[in-house]
């Protein structure tokens, strides 16, 4: 699986910036240092971090719905490369049933869930990252990330019909992103259609899912 380090956009991306796509690369050293920083210096005989009697435990909710057939396999690398730093990762594993009706996806169930969104641009920046409101949380930002600065530019964004300015106000709110890391990268994602050669006029919705359109769609009667 390639690593993808830009965890705000994908590559096919308008506003995509292509040097945010190596960050977060693996570093032990700086890992063991900043947590040395965070007060985690203490390790016990299976060499998990622990800091005030409590274990350095992360917990990894996901379901196959979300993953490719080696996504698992990248979990476990991921498992035993942060265990060298000295984090307890434990994997969720939860069918897609339950994983929808929200099994492993409490506010403290997990510290990571791992999900995707497919879309053609930054526009899907309104669903992933709209701050809660009058109580209700936003269900589609399970990193609980509410920055409100982050959100001002994704308004202004929207509300801009220049599209250079546009695209510049997009790549502010994609840097911000990459720097809080409120996300992580994992892997590119490719989605693939299948079609016939006979069919025709299938397009891509270009709002903020990106999902096929087959309004139009007919099959040419010549073969």
């Amino acid at each position: 699986m390639p690593f993808e380090g830009n965890d705000a956009l994908s590559q096919s991306s308008p506003e995509y910036l292509r040097e945010l796509g190596q960050s977060y690369a693996y570093d032990i050293r700086k890992a063991d240092q900043l947590l040395d920083q965070a007060g985690w210096t203490e390790r016990n005989l299976n060499g998990v971090r622990v800091k005030n009697g409590n274990l350095l435990v992360v917990r990894i909710s996901y379901s196959y719905a979300f993953l490719k057939l080696d996504g698992e396999q990248a979990l476990q690398v991921i498992q035993q490369q942060a265990r060298a730093a000295g984090f307890d990762v434990r994997l969720q594993p939860t069918n897609p049933a339950d994983f929808f009706a929200g099994k492993n996806l409490g506010p403290n169930d997990y510290e990571i869930v791992l999900l995707y969104w497919v879309a053609p641009g930054a526009e899907i920046f309104r669903i992933s990252w709209k701050p809660d409101q009058n109580g209700e949380p936003n269900r589609f930002n399970p990193s609980r990330f509410q920055d409100p600065t982050l959100w001002e530019l994704i308004q202004k964004a929207e509300q801009d019909f220049n599209s250079a300015e546009r695209t510049g106000l997009y790549q502010q709110a994609e840097r911000k992103i990459v720097d809080e890391a409120p996300v992580i990268g994992l892997t590119v994602l490719d989605v693939t259609l299948a079609t016939t050669p006979r069919l025709k006029d299938v397009w891509l919705d270009h709002g903020s899912v990106g999902e096929p359109v087959f309004y139009d769609a007919h099959f040419d009667e010549k073969k």
